[in-house]
């Protein structure tokens, strides 16, 4: 890498570096440890790719698309999706405790469902509801990183919404 390349890189990192962490860690389910991982393969990837990249006004968007592929992929190995649920369900149940033993039992109930029924619900729904609610992007976002366009963004969330709600109410009967 010629020394130029690797200034525009080391300054591409440090600008982006703390935003990708934050989505990783926030689509690893606030995983600290996986989402040093996602980040850290995020910037591999670009780092191999970066000669062919050229385009320095959608940078952070090609970043983000790379750490959302790296989690695609990580997801289709359902246990890390899985494991991740698992962890944050637990920091949600035990860690801080609810003086109501009775209605953190309940939370606890709800959140299982929640889980259950997302991996049922088809892929592409799955992740823009991921995005939007547990990554907080807004609708022009998730479409940049998807490389979809916002009504497309819109028709999963509400697609993705109904579906969510079919199976949950299948399940209260």
């Amino acid at each position: 890498m010629r020394r130029k390349q690797r200034r525009l890189f080391e300054r591409l990192y440090n600008q982006h570096a703390r935003g990708i962490f934050s989505q990783a860690w926030r689509l690893c389910c606030f995983n600290r440890e996986d989402a040093e991982d996602v980040t850290q393969e995020t910037f591999l990837r670009a780092l191999k790719g970066f000669e062919r990249y050229v385009d320095q006004d959608t940078e952070f968007a090609w970043l983000r698309t790379i750490c959302l592929n790296i989690v695609r992929e990580k997801w289709r190995r359902k246990t890390f999706f899985q494991q991740n649920i698992q962890q944050t369900k637990e920091d949600i149940c035990f860690v801080k405790p609810s003086p109501d033993p009775l209605l953190a039992a309940q939370s606890a109930q709800a959140l299982n469902r929640v889980i259950q029924a997302m991996d049922t619900i088809k892929p592409e729904y799955r992740e823009v509801i991921i995005l939007k609610h547990l990554t907080g992007m807004d609708d022009t976002e998730i479409a940049e990183i998807q490389q979809i366009n916002v009504a497309t963004v819109r028709s999963r969330l509400r697609r993705g919404r109904q579906a969510l709600a079919v199976v949950l109410s299948r399940e209260a009967i």
